[in-house]
């Protein structure tokens, strides 16, 4: 079964010259090596490099070790069944930087009160259902233009749109408080969630 290596770099980009690196390490005996040519799914941001064979611990270890002063990350997925049909993925703190609630609620003024509820049920005093209804009740009756006029404040997290622009056949659920975020339209499916 072949293998796909990818590659993820976080800040400092990732170069010809890491491939070429990766390149040298992966000689893992006479049965295995590269399956083919690197294949760039973002530039200098992530590539995927198919293997002949998933290399062992150690050999991930020492890739890992070796690409860690750039801070590129590494994963390796079997070839076969790796592309997906359905992302689920949280919007706060994940697909945006922020907390949809708290940016909200700081944006009207109520920040504190809402902080609190989510402090609470953080410690265990309160469930997530409920901590979300009281959260909502205290935002309640807000106008779409307040909502709209929070809406510019809030930030995609660092590669989101790439990567969900990478494969176009997903279907997208994204759980979060979505009507904040232009993203929703863009591509997520709508949920309604109902008490």
């Amino acid at each position: 079964m072949q293998y796909i290596l990818t590659l993820v770099s976080s800040d400092a980009p990732l170069t010809a010259g890491h491939l070429a690196v990766i390149e040298r390490h992966i000689d893992f005996g006479n049965s295995c090596g590269m399956a083919g040519d690197p294949v760039w799914l973002s530039p200098h941001k992530a590539a995927d490099i198919p293997l002949l064979c998933r290399p062992d611990a150690q050999e991930i270890a020492e890739l890992r070790d070796t690409l860690a002063t750039n801070k590129i990350d590494l994963f390796i997925t079997p070839s076969e069944g790796r592309r997906k049909k359905l992302l689920l993925a949280d919007m706060d703190s994940t697909i945006v930087t922020g907390e949809t609630l708290d940016d909200l609620a700081d944006f009207v003024g109520l920040k504190t009160p809402v902080s609190a509820i989510t402090r609470r049920a953080m410690e265990g005093k309160l469930n997530f259902h409920e901590a979300l209804r009281e959260r909502i009740a205290l935002l309640a009756g807000l106008s779409e233009g307040k909502i709209a006029e929070a809406l510019t404040n809030t930030q995609l997290s660092k590669g989101a749109e790439t990567f969900v622009n990478h494969e176009k056949t997903w279907r997208y659920v994204c759980v979060g408080i979505w009507w904040l975020h232009s993203f929703h339209s863009a591509y997520c499916r709508e949920m309604w969630l109902r008490p």
